[in-house]
């Protein structure tokens, strides 16, 4: 969730109609965000804060900040300095802007970014990244911040064990929780990938549990190949081979919940959205590209293009904001796989079908089923318990319904379980998902619907439940937004705007 930082460079329309929206839509439990560098500004902080204040204050999303990359040669750094930065920035955001759901905290992405990528990960320089962390976790401490330290947050494919066995021999005392990512040059619809996926899981979460501390997922991905460096050419397959990028999205699901059955306390996938393109880093004396130059000391240097990973895209160039695939199948988990969920056992007894079923804290039930065989009926039994029939929503890599709008997709209906069991037909290399973590209701009629001077302007809904709004002239939809205006350019056509709900329910629009 990197656009935390890019605020200042979002229209009024993008902010409203993409990135509060779909965060509202998705409602993520559990974010990884740029945030806390020992350079960032006040200005920075405090725009960083309102989009809190948008986004993971409204959905109650737990934080896990990073501050990217150290600036500088890390060797030259002032250590307890640079903690002493961090924990001013860290304490101002909490306790006088209130993001109090900021929970976790690493010094680096991938042990450090950009040019320097990987650097701490060599064994003579892992005592210093121990140093560093040690320095925070003492100004933490004095600065009075209830924020754990995530070790180290490495990237090494297959190999990421091998780093995270030495965070876990010599960091243990002062790491609260451990973060790896993984990433994977397996082609979209392996049917291997997901024993290869869960091993690896299987694996790491040990490493941590047998520490008494948990593991978490802080990116993952299938790597297409890169024709350039790994910080350059930073896409996935949606950008390198879109007719691929159906079936890729089905094997990232496979990676989160291998993740999950694995264990994992949280999965995270890189990233939210893409980075806008063009994305060019250099000071400037208008404020936008002052805005431009703060947010891309994280990670950048001018002229880099990086991060084409989003769920949807953006590119101001191509006035492309839309949805990827990956909207659909990490977008329906993200929504109904919550904190704090038990993770039931899921068997079954097709090498081509993989589930994952969690039951979350109110008592309702979720489930993300794949199919990397034919269109076929698969029986899923045990729900024959819950009180409601659950949900379906059906997902076929070779069609996926994508909402110009980045709505996610009505249900397609609900499933009446038939002595305990469900019947359910799942497209070929397709994706089923079932929950019960819904309310059938029709959200009240939108008020005040009127056009003055070029805006379309309504009364804001007091439902409790409400989510976003769809708008709609002459009975075709123009948009899905958070706001209660937006422009439009034919004050005699008929608008409608209509409401939806956090279960996806949408109002009358007669």
């Amino acid at each position: 969730n990197a656009e935390a930082q890019l605020t200042p460079l979002m229209t009024d329309e993008f902010r409203n109609e993409r990135a509060v929206k779909s965060f509202r839509e998705l409602s993520p439990s559990f974010s990884r965000v740029y945030v806390g560098r020992v350079d960032e500004s006040k200005e920075a902080l405090d725009r960083f804060a309102d989009y809190y204040d948008q986004t993971f204050r409204h959905c109650d999303t737990t934080i896990y900040a990073v501050g990217g990359s150290l600036p500088g040669f890390p060797e030259k750094l002032d250590v307890a300095a640079h903690a002493e930065g961090v924990a001013k920035s860290l304490e101002y955001l909490v306790k006088e802007r209130d993001c109090r759901k900021i929970r976790f905290y690493c010094l680096t992405n991938e042990l450090m970014c950009d040019d320097q990528w990987g650097y701490f990960w060599k064994k003579d320089k892992m005592p210093l990244y121990k140093e560093f962390h040690e320095a925070l976790y003492d100004a933490f401490r004095r600065h009075g911040l209830d924020i754990q330290l995530a070790a180290s947050d490495g990237s090494y494919g297959r190999e990421q064990a091998e780093e995270l066995k030495w965070t876990v021999e010599n960091m243990n005392l002062i790491t609260g929780i451990y973060c790896t990512h993984y990433y994977d040059s397996l082609k979209p619809g392996d049917p291997a990938a997901y024993g290869i996926f869960h091993g690896q899981f299987t694996n790491v979460v040990g490493l941590a549990l047998g520490r008494g501390r948990r593991w978490m997922l802080g990116e993952f991905g299938i790597a297409p190949p890169r024709e350039r460096g790994v910080m350059i050419d930073d896409r996935n397959w949606n950008g390198y081979d879109p007719s691929q990028a159906g079936l890729a999205a089905v094997t990232m699901a496979e990676m989160a919940m291998a993740a999950v059955n694995a264990g994992a306390y949280a999965v995270m996938s890189w990233s939210f959205c893409d980075y806008p393109d063009p994305f060019v880093v250099e000071d400037s004396h208008d404020p936008a590209g002052r805005a431009r130059y703060e947010s891309g000391k994280a990670v950048y240097k001018p002229d880099m293009k990086y991060n084409k990973w989003g769920v949807f895209r953006w590119s101001d160039v191509r006035r492309d904001f839309g949805p990827n695939p990956t909207y659909f199948t990490l977008g329906l988990m993200s929504r109904y796989f919550r904190k704090g969920a038990n993770v039931l056992t899921a068997k079954t007894d097709d090498p081509l079908v993989r589930a994952t079923v969690l039951e979350n804290r109110d008592g309702t039930v979720s489930a993300a089923l794949v199919n990397l065989g034919p269109r076929r009926t698969v029986a899923v039994s045990g729900w024959g318990m819950f009180p409601r029939p659950p949900r379906l929503y059906l997902y076929d890599s070779e069609n996926p319904r994508l909402n110009a709008f980045g709505d996610l997709p009505a249900h397609d209906g609900t499933v009446a379980p038939v002595d305990g069991k469900l019947a359910v037909e799942i497209p070929e290399k397709g994706m089923a998902f079932l929950t019960t973590d819904y309310v059938a209701r029709t959200p009240a009629p939108v008020r005040g619907v009127k056009v003055a001077d070029g805006r379309l302007t309504w009364t804001a809904t007091d439902d409790p439940d409400h989510c976003y709004y769809r708008v709609y002239a002459n009975g075709r939809q123009i948009a899905s937004t958070v706001a209660t205006e937006r422009p439009v350019g034919d004050a005699d056509a008929t608008y409608v705007v209509v409401s939806v709900d956090r279960w996806g329910n949408a109002g009358k629009r007669d």
